[in-house]
């Protein structure tokens, strides 16, 4: 959906805040951004609504990172304003030494949530034909353990879609540091 883009967008906005922490390592602060979505998910504008951190640089770079967007998810309803607040400070947890997830962490939250999925995703919506069905699920997972963005493809999109939305509700081990995913999925009548 348009928030969780809009959230991970913000979160790759953050090299621009890492980029200035080496020649200042004092630098925080509170960035606000104005963002307008057009109706088909195109990014229509961005602009620096507060800047409270004391570097333009930084802020500008941030309402650029809004704008190379590219085409995110159309809001419900039409066009959008959306206002993005971002909070920067130094020492966040990834950068000082936060573990990215191993892959038996990964694999006990997948296994805690298999049985339900198959119910969910796979028998309510799987007809009598639909024989295998292979899904595969990369997720972006922050350092606090929540998915923060997740795109599903496989040999049938309706099914994808289902696992791809559940999984974005999955919470993981917090570890400190943002983590990628390739998690696979193989259902069988």
């Amino acid at each position: 959906d348009l928030e969780s883009a809009l959230a991970f967008r913000a979160k790759q906005s953050h090299s621009c805040y890492d980029a200035a922490l080496a020649t200042d390592p004092t630098l925080k602060g509170n960035v606000t951004i104005s963002v307008r979505v057009a109706s088909n998910g195109q990014v229509c504008s961005a602009s620096v609504a507060r800047n409270d951190m004391g570097s333009s640089d930084v802020a500008q770079c941030v309402a650029n990172k809004f704008m190379q967007t590219g085409v995110l998810p159309a809001p419900a309803g039409g066009c959008v304003d959306a206002t993005v607040p971002m909070n920067f400070v130094p020492g966040n947890p990834a950068a000082a030494g936060g573990s990215q997830l191993t892959s038996d962490q990964i694999e006990s939250v997948v296994r805690a949530h298999q049985s339900g999925l198959k119910r969910t995703c796979f028998e309510r919506i799987a007809t009598d034909n639909t024989g295998t069905v292979q899904v595969s699920v990369n997720a972006t997972i922050g350092g606090n353990g929540q998915v923060q963005n997740a795109s599903a493809s496989g040999s049938d999109p309706t099914i994808a879609k289902c696992v791809e939305d559940a999984v974005r509700g999955w919470q993981f081990p917090a570890t400190g540091a943002t983590s990628q995913a390739q998690i696979p999925f193989k259902f069988v009548r």
